[in-house]
């Protein structure tokens, strides 16, 4: 897949950065105030859609710890620009991601089967600077 655009060896998120999230538990919606964090909503809507766009020339980052969803049943899928961009993938289970958009704009999708709970997950997002090749700190 796609998901070689993942910036190896990064740190996820510094302490200044956790300290000033903007965090949101609704389902979907755009978000443009950054940093900030997604996580879980437990409601009745079997489908969110969140698009973080953030000012031109910036790239969106996503720190994604490692995701314990109940693969087949719900997952995140990852679009690397408005919401009819390609899917980069979907993901349920897995290691530490970090991921740095093309532009300034990513979509994240949660889709879940309307017979099953949803299972808790977070996901942080900032604003990286055009021309940084990834995070401080990272080779």
């Amino acid at each position: 897949g796609r998901l070689r655009a993942l910036c190896p060896r990064a740190h996820l998120l510094s302490e200044t950065l956790l300290s000033s999230l903007v965090a949101t538990g609704a389902c979907g919606g755009v978000l443009t105030q950054h940093p900030g964090k997604i996580f879980n909503y437990d409601g009745p809507q079997r489908e969110c859609v969140w698009t973080i766009k953030v000012k031109p020339g910036f790239h969106v980052i996503l720190a994604i710890p490692p995701l314990h969803l109940t693969c087949g049943k719900e997952y995140v899928e990852l679009l690397d620009g408005p919401p009819e961009s390609e899917t980069i993938g979907k993901i349920c289970g897995g290691i530490n991601l970090l991921f740095r958009s093309s532009s300034n704009t990513v979509t994240l999708k949660y889709l879940t089967t309307r017979d099953h709970r949803a299972s808790p997950f977070s996901i942080y997002y900032y604003a990286d600077p055009e021309g940084r090749r990834c995070v401080p700190g990272t080779s």
